[in-house]
C-alpha cells in the first residue's frame, strides 16, 4: 500500500537531484538501520523506504547505470553510518530535511 502511494506521488511531484536524493536515502537508510528494534523504526522505515524509491526513480529518469546506483547507494550509506556514529551536525541536520520531505 505505501509503495502504491509513493508511486502516484512520484508521479505528480518534480524528483529532487540525483545527489539529494542519494544523500537523503543513504542517512535514512542509515537511521532506520540504527534503530531498528526503537519504536520509531516505523517511520525511520518509511522515510528510508520513501527515499529508496525516489533515488531509484530518480537515477532511472537520468538513465544511471544500475552498477553506479548500487555503488552510490552502497556509498551514501557507508557516509552516512559515520557520519550519523559520529553525530556529524552535517548529517542530524540533513536526516532531520529528508525526513520532513517525506509526504505522510
Amino acid at each position: 500500500m505505501i509503495a502504491l502511494a509513493i508511486a502516484l506521488l512520484l508521479q505528480r511531484e518534480p524528483l529532487p537531484a540525483y545527489a539529494d536524493a542519494s544523500r537523503c536515502a543513504g542517512l535514512t537508510i542509515s537511521h532506520h538501520r540504527t534503530i531498528a528494534q526503537d519504536r520509531a523504526s516505523t517511520k525511520a522505515f518509511d522515510d528510508s523506504l520513501y527515499w529508496s524509491l525516489v533515488v531509484g526513480e530518480r537515477a532511472r529518469k537520468d538513465r544511471i547505470p544500475h552498477s553506479r546506483f548500487e555503488r552510490d547507494m552502497a556509498d551514501a550509506t557507508e557516509r552516512a553510518d559515520k557520519e550519523l556514529a559520529a553525530r556529524a551536525p552535517a548529517a542530524v541536520v540533513d536526516l532531520a530535511r529528508c525526513a520532513a520531505r517525506v509526504p505522510h
